[in-house]
């Protein structure tokens, strides 16, 4: 589904950027945040919502500290991000992974059995995660999954600035957000050779966290939730989600100052941008999507060949390993809630409901969730791999690519998002796909695009006499 962000949102957006001046500025690395809020891409589209929640409260290393509150602050962001009248994320469209689950490997498995396979380019990725961050031997910030050892966090603990880099390349989407609410500990709590900025600008996710890598981020006992946790659930639900990104951060950043020097120990949440997308500000973390939605039309992010599984109640055809996995972009109205005009963050009031805003004018009207498009897959599968020139060799090669067939069968935005390891081989596939386009137009009743993940696997097996 794509959603262009609504009219009222970019006002809201402009309006809240000239009245920061007024404000108590973020810390350094969000000043941009003032600047990209003023000005939100016109094409700026969004087309759904996925979010990985993890906490960790105690670890089977008894030397790691039991990082309290955890597991409830996860647990309650999730429930947030789900509620109808504040986050507007579908109910699958958020995976807990908190406790005992949340091991290194069930992490990993989130994101390569989950987040990978159903996020595409456009979409808004959330990311959390609350635990107790080690350096590794490079210095580089790492998060402690339940099994972590201390003495060795370099195999057992998540390198945060591989995962996110890896999940930009992956999920090919420039609007992914990473919230650190993690506190240090051993020698990571002296100063860090590297700071949130180092990570937003070398992984290309912007982070919004806590407090810097070697500052603790601090519990609200009244609430047992963290402090930052606490105060971005209020603010999501203050504004019934509609509030951009920046106005949440600064209403955090400014709640989190107050109750921190309450306590005697100051804490400063920072968002840092990414350069790729400073215009992620911009974007309310509530936005409604076609999958806020209580909807049996077809799922979006899941592929097809899954669906039957997923979904029972939709009919999908099975697809084998080689072939594409079909996920389908289609329109739905936008937020019929408008974002309030901005105010200080402790003068934030919830926003008045009007009528629901119209779609785009050139909104197409004909879409059939209901369109049988095996016909069609089967059909270009052939077409594809008709241009694609096998390597040579005797070693089997794998490359993921990622593209959208427009409405005419032209294809746009082709990339990889898997690398078989081989240059020449990941250009062939490219080639494949720009020597397949256009396409046969898509059939009536179609999406305006859809996007696909598409493997070339070429399998070699040697056979003994």
């Amino acid at each position: 589904m794509t959603i262009k962000l609504p009219r009222l949102i970019k006002i809201a957006c402009l309006t809240f950027a000239l009245s920061l001046s007024a404000l108590p500025g973020l810390p350094a690395q969000a000043l941009g945040a003032k600047k990209a809020a003023a000005a939100p891409g016109e094409d700026m589209e969004i087309r759904d919502k996925w979010a990985i929640v993890v906490g960790v409260n105690r670890f089977n290393d008894a030397e790691i500290p039991a990082q309290k509150f955890a597991q409830k602050s996860s647990a309650d962001l999730a429930r947030a991000l789900k509620d109808p009248d504040s986050g507007h994320f579908g109910l699958d469209h958020v995976l807990l992974v908190n406790g005992k689950d949340a091991t290194k490997a069930g992490i990993e498995k989130a994101f390569e059995q989950w987040l990978y396979k159903k996020a595409l380019p456009g979409d808004l990725v959330i990311i959390y995660f609350n635990s107790r961050l080690l350096k590794n031997s490079a210095g580089d910030p790492v998060i402690c999954a339940v099994d972590s050892v201390i003495t060795d966090p370099d195999k057992t603990g998540i390198n945060v600035q591989e995962l996110l880099k890896t999940a930009k390349q992956r999920i090919g989407s420039p609007h992914i957000l990473c919230m650190m609410d993690c506190s240090p500990m051993g020698n990571s709590a002296e100063k860090a050779p590297h700071d949130l900025k180092w990570l937003a600008n070398s992984s290309g996710v912007s982070v919004f966290a806590a407090s810097e890598f070697n500052k603790v981020s601090q519990d609200d006992p009244l609430n047992m939730q963290s402090m930052f946790l606490h105060y971005f659930v209020e603010a999501l639900k203050t504004g019934a989600g509609n509030y951009p990104l920046a106005m949440t951060a600064e209403y955090v950043w400014q709640k989190v100052q107050e109750a921190s020097k309450v306590s005697g120990n100051p804490q400063t949440p920072i968002l840092s941008l990414a350069s790729e997308d400073s215009q992620i500000v911009a974007i309310p973390v509530g936005i409604m999507v076609r999958s806020s939605l209580p909807d049996k039309g077809i799922a979006i992010g899941h592929p097809i060949e899954n669906l039957g599984m997923e979904r029972p109640d939709i009919v999908a055809p099975t697809l084998n390993a080689t072939k594409p996995a079909i996920k389908i972009q289609s329109r739905a109205p936008v937020n019929s809630k408008t974002v309030a005009t901005a105010k200080a963050p402790s003068q934030i009031a919830p926003p008045t409901k009007t009528k629901a805003v119209a779609a785009d004018d050139d909104e197409e009207d004909d879409f059939d969730p209901n369109l049988d498009l095996r016909p069609y897959v089967a059909k270009i599968k052939q077409d594809i791999q008709k241009k694609w020139q096998a390597p040579k060799g005797f070693e089997s090669r794998r490359v993921t690519t990622m593209f959208s067939i427009m409405r005419d069968g032209k294809i746009e935005n082709a990339s990889v998002v898997e690398s078989s390891g081989n240059e020449d081989v990941d250009k062939s596939a490219l080639a494949a796909l720009q020597a397949a386009s256009p396409l046969d137009p898509l059939p009536k009743g179609s999406p305006r695009s859809v996007d696909l993940k598409y493997v070339f696997d070429w399998k070699t097996k040697v056979t003994t006499p």
